[in-house]
């Protein structure tokens, strides 16, 4: 029996029997799920800029979702594996992409999708190893490899840029024909996993930014340089603010840095309490003086050593920015007990906060 409960097995097993107690039961307060679940985490929940109640989110599960009335009621799309990122046109409110290993597109408003890399005439096979199935396309030619961050011209959308990965080499390469072709244009040090456009760059020259774990490429006119990160990221969100310089967020089990000059510089910011660690950062691309930061084992003052001790419980949620990480509030502060502000969690109210 032990076997079973610490296996993969026993944990879907026991998923499943409070998956199904869960629907079983009455849900207090009378709340009705509107949105997808049934077992699976849910990702990358990704709002249109043309729309606020068109959204597209994953599922580890493999499946993704969209919806056109603010969650009320959500679609499944089948893309044959777990999607990484969604990106939505600049400029055609229909047009909207999502990055498995391979990159899909949509022209009909999500729904129908088409495979534009690797080109379906050049897929050879399909390997699926792992206990999900998840796929991997076998395509000759193949320059890319498994795509990891994509970028959308913010002015031409035919203009598509995206990082890549294949034999261990890492590089950038360009589309001007909406993904028809793509050419190589740079080499990174190591897998970037977010891309983003100055849109204050001149059209003919764009400024291009690629995040990774221990560096920050960027690219201009001039060439492009591979500046360092304080320390190996495990989030990172960037803004531009009036004076045309990239301010940048990343967060690491050191603390959460900022740099307010496009990586040339960084400085740690100081964050209330003791002993909390960052899961996620994100900030605005027109107005990074605001951002947001997931925190969790945050201990405040003298709980400190009674957190340590046992005796103290500690807190996670949330906290916000809006001078550019001079200072932080905890916008969201809960333990075993839902924050007051909080509303509609259901799975806090079934199973305590903590449990998610």
């Amino acid at each position: 029996m032990q076997r079973i409960e610490t296996g993969k097995i026993g944990f879907f097993v026991v998923l499943l029997i409070l998956t199904l107690q869960a629907i079983a039961a009455d849900r207090p307060g009378g709340f009705t799920v509107i949105g997808p679940g049934g077992g699976g985490a849910m990702f990358h929940p990704t709002i249109s800029p043309h729309d606020p109640n068109t959204v597209l989110v994953a599922c580890d599960m493999t499946g993704a979702y969209i919806t056109h009335d603010g969650g009320r009621n959500w679609r499944m799309l089948n893309l044959r594996d777990v999607v990484h990122f969604f990106a939505f046109d600049p400029i055609d409110p229909k047009t909207m992409y999502a990055g498995t290993r391979n990159l899909w597109r949509s022209t009909d408003a999500g729904e129908t999708w088409k495979l534009i890399y690797p080109k379906p005439s050049t897929i050879q096979g399909i390997r699926m190893n792992s206990d999900h199935s998840d796929e991997t396309v076998l395509a000759k030619p193949d320059p890319l490899g498994s795509i990891s961050a994509f970028a959308i011209d913010p002015s031409d959308s035919r203009i598509l840029y995206a990082a890549a990965a294949k034999d261990q080499k890492f590089a950038v390469f360009l589309s001007r024909d909406s993904g028809n072709t793509w050419q190589q244009t740079d080499t990174l040090p190591e897998e970037a996993r977010h891309l983003w456009i100055d849109p204050n760059s001149p059209r003919e020259s764009r400024t291009l930014y690629a995040a990774g774990t221990h560096f920050i490429a960027v690219k201009s006119s001039s060439g492009i340089q591979n500046r360092a990160t304080p320390s190996q990221l495990l989030d990172v969100s960037m803004g531009f603010n009036d004076q045309g310089k990239a301010v940048i967020y990343g967060i690491s089990k050191d603390g959460i840095f900022v740099s307010s000059d496009s990586a040339s510089s960084w400085h740690k910011t100081d964050f209330p309490g003791s002993g909390a660690q960052f899961r996620a950062v994100a900030t605005s691309l027109r107005h990074p003086e605001t951002a947001y930061v997931s925190y969790k084992d945050l201990s405040e003052g003298m709980q400190l050593l009674n957190a340590l001790r046992r005796n103290k419980e500690t807190w996670f949620g949330v906290a916000k920015t809006s001078d550019a990480g001079k200072t932080w509030q905890l916008v969201w502060k809960e333990s075993n007990t839902p924050a007051a502000n909080v509303h509609d969690g259901w799975i806090s109210d079934r199973f305590g906060p903590g449990w998610a």
